[in-house]
């Protein structure tokens, strides 16, 4: 059994709400997945709260008084698997496309331009520059 089936099993349950729009309770997620309610509540409460916004409860329920979530459209962030594992993992990689820069001396410009001026102001800033 591989160790990442219930989060497979989480994120295929949460895709198919998203493209579905169905509501749900955490009751839902944990029978679908199999976790534990604190395990859900950890995943809940560290990974899945920014993907999730609440309904109204349930009619219908016997615990009619459980929240009742949708899968939101920043679901779309984690849309693949390969995403929404990264998003998921206990295990952070850092990672960036960044390269960093330094320069000895920098110089940093800042204009607010009223619109009144809009005209006279561009041609002074432009005669700067040329």
């Amino acid at each position: 059994m591989p160790t990442d089936l219930n989060q497979r099993q989480a994120f295929e349950f949460l895709k198919a709400h998203f493209r579905s729009q169905d509501v749900f309770t955490k009751e839902d997620l944990r029978r679908e997945t199999g976790w534990s309610r604190s395990s859900v509540e950890t995943y809940w409460t560290k990974h899945f709260r920014p993907f999730l916004a609440a309904t109204p409860p349930i009619r219908g329920r016997r615990a009619s008084q459980q929240q009742s979530y949708r899968v939101s459209d920043s679901f779309r962030v984690c849309g693949t698997w390969e995403k929404f594992r990264q998003h998921v993992t206990q295990v952070r990689r850092i990672s960036s496309d960044y390269t960093r820069a330094t320069y000895q001396n920098l110089l940093i410009y800042e204009f607010y331009l009223p619109l009144t001026n809009e005209t006279a102001l561009r041609t002074a800033l432009d005669s700067l520059f040329t």
